[in-house]
Formats: C-alpha cells, sequence, structure tokens
C-alpha cells in the first residue's frame, strides 16, 4: 500500500457515536529526549512496551547529553548473552556507571539553575540505580521521576508480557484493542513500515507526531535536539 503523506490515517469510526480515546506504544528508553514525553503528554494512555527483543546500541541502554558544542553518551553497561535476548531479561553488568552519569551531569551543569534545583533528587535516583539489577528497572526509576517532573498525568501501562507475533503491525493493533485506543499517535519514523491496512481494517486511526510543533505545545520551548535526554531541557529551562 502507498503510504500516505498526510499526517493522520483515518479509521472508519464514527467520532459522533464513539469517544476518541488515543494511545502511543513505544519502548522503554534510559532518560530520553523530550519528544518521547510530548507524546506521552498528548495522549490519553501511554504504554511503554517492553516485552521486545533487546537491541544493542540503541536507546534501550545509552543517551547524550549536551556539553558545549559537545555530545557525550552516558550507556549503561548491561550483559547481551544472546541476539534473541528479551529487554526484561537485560540484566546490569556493573555498579560504577551510576556515579559515573552523576558526575558527567554535574560537570555539564553546574553552573545551570536546574542542577541546583534537581542535584539532590538526581543524587538520590543514582544511588538508587546503582542497586538494581535490570535494566528495566532502572529506566521505569528514571521515567516514573521524569514524568512527575515535567508534570505528565497520563496513565502509564508498562507492557511487560504480551503475546508475540511475527506481523509486528498486528500485535502493535493487539496492544491498541487492548488498552481501549481507537487512536494511534505514532512517531514519524514508522511511517515507512506501519501496514496502514490493517488500522483501517480494525478501526483505528493514526496520527503521526509532528515534534516541531508538539514539543513547544506540550513544553514552551523550541523542539530540542533528537538524541539528547530530557535532562537537558530540566538543566536549562527550570
Amino acid at each position: 500500500m502507498q503510504v500516505p503523506n498526510s499526517n493522520t490515517i483515518s479509521g472508519l469510526r464514527d467520532s459522533r457515536t464513539t469517544k476518541a480515546k488515543t494511545a502511543a506504544v513505544i519502548q522503554s528508553n534510559y532518560i530520553p529526549w523530550l519528544g518521547y514525553f510530548a507524546m506521552a503528554a498528548d495522549v490519553d494512555v501511554f504504554v511503554i512496551y517492553e516485552d521486545v527483543q533487546y537491541t544493542k546500541n540503541d536507546w534501550r541502554n545509552r543517551n547524550q547529553i549536551k556539553v558545549g558544542d559537545q555530545v557525550q553518551w552516558l550507556s549503561v553497561p548491561v550483559h547481551q548473552r544472546c541476539l534473541e535476548q528479551n529487554f526484561m531479561e537485560t540484566s546490569i553488568a556493573a555498579k560504577w556507571w551510576a556515579r559515573k552519569h552523576f558526575n558527567s551531569l554535574s560537570h555539564a551543569f553546574s553552573k545551570t539553575t536546574g542542577w541546583r534545583k534537581y542535584k539532590s533528587e538526581l543524587s538520590h535516583l543514582y544511588e538508587a540505580a546503582a542497586n538494581l539489577d535490570y535494566l528495566y528497572q532502572v529506566n521505569r526509576l528514571f521515567l516514573d521521576w521524569a514524568f512527575c517532573k515535567l508534570d505528565i498525568n497520563t496513565p502509564v501501562i508498562h507492557l511487560d508480557n504480551f503475546p508475540h507475533n511475527t506481523d509486528p503491525t498486528r500485535r502493535l493493533v493487539r496492544i491498541l484493542d487492548s488498552v481501549g485506543a481507537n487512536q494511534y499517535l505514532s512517531g514519524p519514523a514508522a511511517r515507512g513500515y506501519i501496514d496502514h491496512d490493517q488500522f483501517i481494517a480494525a478501526n483505528i486511526a493514526i496520527e503521526y507526531a509532528d515534534y516541531e510543533t508538539l514539543i513547544p505545545r506540550k513544553f514552551g520551548v523550541p523542539m530540542s535536539i533528537p538524541g539528547t535526554s530530557f535532562l537537558q531541557h530540566l538543566m536549562e529551562n527550570h
């Protein structure tokens, strides 16, 4: 099927008789960028899909901060024993990373108002994170804190066990159906591989997020650099 150019692809529901319920479904990330949270703030339910294959060199266990003109990676060391390893089974390989990340944040943001405001909380978070055994636990810890600090009240579902299906679009449609959603907010990168016919058949409308307008609308700041952690925003704009 040819991919439509519009940011919205409608299903067949009659909006006059069916109340819209919009969901986003996204994988767990470590201290993700602001666009991740803008999507969460724009939906009725935010599904963090954790029952997936762990992907190396991805956003699951790492993110970036901008230090001057340079970008610095913050990576959580993990054990990956096979390519098929599930994200929920991905364990932390060492404890030193938490102190290192905290020190990197201190070095980058010590002169900002945001660091003075959040330094103590971040110190406690990283102390707690150092004692966790699994990556999903670390990500949940920081995501919960981020939702609070960004004042996002959207219900969050951690989907850590869901029947697998070889067809990713069919699995996505089933997830949306399981949470009662009839509208789906997707990241723009998915436009090229989602099977829109299956969404039309399931009577679920798709909208692709436009981060350039969504981030300013939700947080009152220009679109941040993709790949730069939300902590950059908290440190520099709070």
